[in-house]
């Protein structure tokens, strides 16, 4: 297997030294608020994973181990595949990706990615990685016909690697413990690389090589590079300190701004949306205020989640539940498309 460091490319550093922004009730325009309907062959718990299209949502739930879809005003439509061990179906759910273009949907599970018709969630094929070992893709990301970006395991000398039917490519080389989180997300069908535990950038894959794109400073705030575990027990050891910020959790962008949620010190996340072109901020605690959580970007527009039940009556989510008229007793989970006022900042 071959590996190949990132190419130089001017990339766009935010400096962070304000943890404390609050006003997010100020920051964030509402557009829509949608509230995704139950039924008896859905019932929804947390969402692993949440991506909007143009007139579809596929919802991964959490508690089910079952991948929803619903119309884009909250009509449950079908569900997508089943949990089991035959070839149509997915043994787990470790991931999930779109391919826009021929309209599938695609679960990673131990044995490599199960493909499904976007339109009615029907089995269309199951496709085999290069890798004679599948079960060590954690996640993934689809770049090709059958060409994929994959998360690794400890077993893999890379935490990031493509795999296409032509061979191995470690993009990116170990070097500390492998600490699954969600390093891939899409923007104009780019495909993005979150940074490896103890590093805050954001790469963009391109012509076979990962060019770093975004970075956020933290200063001495930041995990220590002589610190950074290379085992689970000192992993242990250092997420759970109360101090340094220790990695980029998850990542959306909108054509002007860049979303990263980051685990912080104490184990507690902190959110940030940074304007790319600016450089100026909004930055701090993923907590009760907000009780919301970004789920995707399309366009110009964030998406973001509420769990009814568990918005607290001081927080902008349950404000927002209030203003649109969503009715709390149904506990289904809420959609939020927003833009971001810069004014706020």
């Amino acid at each position: 297997m071959m590996s190949c460091n990132k190419s130089p490319m001017n990339s766009k550093e935010f400096h962070v030294d304000n943890y404390n922004y609050k006003d997010w009730a100020t920051l964030l325009n509402i557009k829509e608020v949608i509230q995704l309907q139950e039924n008896a062959n859905c019932l929804m718990s947390y969402a692993m994973k949440c991506i909007v299209l143009d007139n579809i949502i596929i919802y991964q739930d959490y508690r089910a181990k079952r991948i929803y879809s619903f119309s884009t005003d909250g009509k449950y439509l079908y569900t997508i595949g089943n949990l089991g061990h035959a070839a149509s179906e997915y043994t787990s759910i470790k991931d999930i990706c779109i391919d826009k273009k021929d309209s599938v949907v695609m679960v990673l599970d131990d044995r490599g990615v199960v493909c499904y018709n976007l339109r009615n969630g029907k089995f269309k094929e199951r496709k085999k990685f290069f890798s004679q070992n599948p079960g060590e893709y954690e996640k993934v990301e689809h770049i090709g016909s059958s060409e994929f970006i994959c998360f690794t395991d400890n077993r893999n000398d890379n935490t990031i690697v493509c795999d296409s039917q032509s061979g191995l490519k470690g993009l990116r080389r170990s070097k500390r413990f492998h600490f699954v989180l969600n390093p891939f997300y899409k923007y104009n069908e780019e495909c993005r690389v979150l940074a490896d535990y103890g590093d805050f950038s954001v790469d963009n894959y391109k012509d076979g090589k990962l060019e770093s794109l975004y970075k956020v400073d933290f200063g001495k705030d930041a995990l220590p590079a002589d610190i950074l575990p290379k085992t689970y027990k000192e992993f242990e050891a250092v997420d759970n300190s109360a101090d340094y910020f220790k990695c980029i959790a998850e990542g959306h962008e909108t054509s002007d701004w860049l979303y990263l949620k980051i685990v912080g010190p104490k184990q507690e996340y902190y959110i940030g949306f940074f304007n790319k072109k600016k450089g100026t901020y909004a930055f701090g605690p993923d907590d009760e205020k907000l009780g919301m959580s970004v789920i995707d970007a399309k366009d110009d527009y964030f998406y973001g989640i509420i769990y009814p039940e568990f918005a607290s009556s001081k927080s902008l989510a349950k404000k927002i539940l209030e203003n649109y008229g969503i009715d709390v007793n149904k506990n289904s989970p809420v959609i939020v498309k927003f833009r971001l006022n810069e004014k706020a900042i």
